[in-house]
C-alpha cells in the first residue's frame, strides 16, 4: 500500500482503503512507468512543484480519474500516459511542458477541454485519439473551439499547432450532439479554402451535417464547397432547397437552385425565396 519512491522516482503507487483523492509526496521528480496504473478508485491527484517528468502509462487505466494537477515544472508527458482516464474532463497542460507523446489522452472518452502552452514543440501520433466529445481546445491564450479560425490558423507559428490540428481532425468522431460550435468552424474553414487532408477527411465524415448547417445558416461558400466535394442526390437536393426557403436563406436558396439548374432539371426557372 502506499508509495513505491526511489531516488526521487514514483515507482508505484497502491491503493488504499477509502482513499480517492491521492497527493504525491514533495521530493518526487519523477512519475514513474506504470506508477498509478489501473487504480480505479482515484478520482484526483496533485503532482508537486519539482516533478519534471510524467512517464509512460503512469495514469493508464483510471477510470475514475476526473481531476489532475499537473505542475510548471514538468517537461514532458509520457506515451499512453492518462490512456483510458474516461472521466477526465479537462486538462491544463502548464507552460514548461514540451513533449506530449504518442496518445497521450488516447481514449479520454469524456474530455471536453484542453489547454496546451507555447512551450510545446512535439505531439506524437494520436495524442488525443477517439477524444469524442473534445470541443474546445485553448492554444497560445487565445480561445478556439475545435478548430482554430482561418485567421488564427493562418497567423500560427510552431509545428506543434500544425499537427495539434491535424490530430484534431483525425480523431473527430460522428456524434448526435456534433455540437453548431464545431460545425461552424468547419463550414467556416472549409469556406475559406482550408483542404489539409485530415481535415478533409473530418468534413467529409460529418458531410450531411454540414451540408444542413450551411443551408440553414445560408452560408454559400461552405455549400459551394461541400456540394463540390461530394455531390448530393436530386431528392437530398429538393429538401435542402425546401430547407432553404424554409429559413431564408437567400444566398443558399440561390447555389442550391443554380445546381438544379446545371443538372437541367429547370430552365430559366426565376429564383424566388
Amino acid at each position: 500500500m502506499g508509495f513505491v519512491i526511489i531516488d526521487g522516482v514514483l515507482k508505484r503507487y497502491g491503493e488504499e482503503p477509502e482513499t480517492t483523492e491521492v497527493t504525491v509526496p514533495d521530493g518526487v521528480t519523477e512519475i514513474g512507468n506504470n506508477a498509478f496504473e489501473d487504480r480505479k478508485r482515484m478520482t484526483a491527484v496533485v503532482i508537486p512543484a519539482g516533478v519534471t517528468v510524467i512517464g509512460d502509462r503512469a495514469f493508464d487505466l483510471c477510470t475514475s480519474l476526473t481531476s489532475v494537477t499537473i505542475p510548471a515544472g514538468v517537461k514532458a508527458i509520457g506515451a499512453w500516459t492518462f490512456m483510458d482516464c474516461t472521466r477526465l474532463t479537462t486538462v491544463t497542460v502548464p507552460e514548461g511542458v514540451e513533449v506530449i507523446k504518442m496518445r497521450a489522452f488516447d481514449h479520454c472518452t469524456s474530455l471536453t477541454a484542453v489547454t496546451l502552452p507555447a512551450s510545446v514543440t512535439k505531439i506524437g501520433s494520436d495524442a488525443f485519439a477517439d477524444c469524442e466529445r473534445l470541443t474546445t481546445v485553448t492554444v497560445l491564450g487565445e480561445r478556439a473551439s475545435r478548430f482554430p479560425t482561418p485567421a488564427q490558423y493562418q497567423g500560427l507559428t510552431g509545428e506543434y499547432l500544425i499537427n495539434v490540428f491535424r490530430l484534431l481532425c483525425r480523431s473527430f468522431r460522428v456524434t448526435d450532439a456534433l455540437s453548431e460550435l464545431t460545425q461552424r468552424d468547419l463550414c467556416t474553414l472549409l469556406g475559406n479554402g482550408y483542404r489539409d487532408e485530415a481535415f478533409l477527411s473530418a468534413v467529409e465524415r460529418v458531410h450531411p451535417h454540414l451540408l444542413r448547417y450551411a443551408v440553414v445558416h445560408d452560408d454559400p461558400l461552405a455549400l459551394r464547397a461541400l456540394l463540390a466535394m461530394a455531390p448530393i442526390s436530386d431528392r437530398d437536393l429538393e429538401e435542402a432547397i425546401g430547407l432553404a426557403s424554409e429559413h431564408g436563406s437567400k444566398q443558399g436558396y440561390i447555389v442550391l437552385v443554380n445546381e438544379k439548374q446545371r443538372r437541367g432539371h429547370i430552365a430559366g426557372e426565376e429564383m424566388r425565396l
